[in-house]
């Protein structure tokens, strides 16, 4: 099966338009991201492929390499706080032989797929995500929201589940973020947009 790479990025570097991008630090660890919702079931990729285009999908934490999400950080020249980037086709090197985590079609509308796509290219917004902190789960797991960085400005499109689905096979998609009455993030009503790392 394939593994899968997270890139952080932390402030100044790529610049959209074609100048010379800084190399990723080494990768900080290995890790699985449960659903908050249900956190029997992990992110990862459907069937294990690492073909263009294959979905994203939740399904039960199996200890498979597809499930696998490996974080580095990679600097950035937009100001964004976090790269969360793709799967290696077959364990080769450079990252940037990497797929990369993307929106289908690089629309960024309700409810739309989330696969893997071909090697990162900063210039398109929708391979990009922020990871922000949110809560802990049960075991005192951190869980975060991944907000895509092609969200229209001060409307965030997060990481979640088709219709808040909770069983294996159930498509990732993108949502706009829910919030409570308080317009603080939901991740009691809605705790399919919510990932606590293991």
């Amino acid at each position: 099966m394939q593994k899968l790479t997270i890139r952080s990025a932390l402030a100044l570097s790529i610049v959209v338009g074609g100048l010379a991008a800084a190399s990723p630090a080494s990768a900080t660890g290995t890790n699985k991201y449960r659903n908050l919702k249900n956190n029997t079931m992990c992110l990862g990729v459907s069937g294990g492929s690492g073909n263009l285009g294959t979905q994203i999908i939740i399904w039960e934490c199996d200890g498979s390499a597809n499930q696998n999400w490996t974080e580095q950080f990679f600097p950035l020249a937009l100001g964004f706080n976090y790269y969360f980037t793709g799967q290696t086709r077959s364990g080769t090197s450079p990252p940037a032989a990497d797929m990369v985590l993307a929106v289908a079609g690089g629309t960024i509308t309700n409810n739309k797929d989330v696969i893997d796509y071909t090697v990162f290219n900063p210039a398109h917004g929708d391979q990009g995500w922020k990871k922000t902190f949110a809560t802990n789960d049960s075991s005192m797991k951190p869980c975060y929201s991944f907000t895509n960085f092609a969200s229209p400005s001060g409307h965030p499109y997060v990481l979640g589940t088709l219709n808040g689905g909770t069983t294996h096979g159930t498509h990732v998609v993108i949502h706009e973020q829910y919030l409570d009455a308080f317009g603080l993030p939901d991740f009691g009503g809605h705790a399919e947009q919510y990932w606590c790392m293991y």
